[in-house]
């Protein structure tokens, strides 16, 4: 007979396997195919991640018809959409975004690239600027 204070064998093991899954760096998260309110599916996708340290986060709205992509900046105590510069006009595509978070010392930083799934044109984000990155020849 068990005591009625000692877990099962069944819930040890749920455990360890909860506790087994949990990631140590939380992995981008999404917001596809949102509805809109006519039920039409909306071109933008919220793209978020969190260090180890979870401390801290990163997220970037983008626009998968156009390409454009914004972050939040704090501006006077308040969040603001701060667009990322473009040096070329984008054509229609059908854009994503992806970023990891990355640990050098004590030092965090997000890695930005947008890809144009029709194309495959791909750009790094350099600071709030997108660099294409040139096929190779």
């Amino acid at each position: 007979m068990r005591n009625a204070r000692s877990p099962s064998v069944t819930a040890v093991l749920c455990t360890l396997v909860g506790l087994a899954s949990v990631p140590l760096a939380s992995p981008p998260v999404r917001a596809d195919d949102a509805q809109t309110a006519s039920g039409k599916t909306s071109p933008y996708r919220l793209i978020l991640t969190t260090p180890a340290s979870g401390d801290n986060w990163d997220g970037f709205r983008i626009n998968k018809e156009t390409g454009e992509v914004w972050n939040p900046s704090l501006i006077n105590g308040g969040y603001v959409w701060a667009k990322m510069v473009d040096t070329d006009v984008l054509p229609s595509g059908d854009y994503d975004v992806q970023l990891c978070v990355i640990k050098s010392g004590n030092v965090e930083k997000s890695v930005v690239f947008r890809i144009d799934r029709k194309t495959g044109r791909s750009w790094k984000l350099a600071g709030k600027n997108w660099a294409l990155i040139n096929e190779p020849n």
